[in-house]
């Protein structure tokens, strides 16, 4: 029953079903296309990186002001307040 099959040709037609069903399907993609998507993937990153430390400085840059803000909020307390009384 299966010799008179012709298993080489069904062997190379199920090979290009195969591949036609993968590119359908978004499973197998040109070359480009992915080196496109690697591309943006890497401008992404970088972009996110460059974006973490400005983030990062901006952090240390808050935290020195606030200090300073501490700092002049207490000598501003700590000075004498005037009397209520008129001269």
């Amino acid at each position: 029953m299966f010799d008179a099959l012709p298993v080489d040709t069904i062997y190379n037609v199920s090979g290009w079903v195969v591949a036609a069903g993968l590119v359908v399907t978004g499973l197998l993609i040109p070359r480009r296309t992915y080196k496109d998507i690697v591309h943006d993937r890497d401008e992404w990153r970088t972009a996110h990186r460059i974006s973490e430390q400005s983030r990062a400085e901006l952090a240390d840059q808050v935290g020195e002001l606030l200090e300073h803000a501490r700092t002049t909020d207490a000598f501003i307390r700590s000075l004498p307040r005037p009397s209520r009384e008129s001269p």
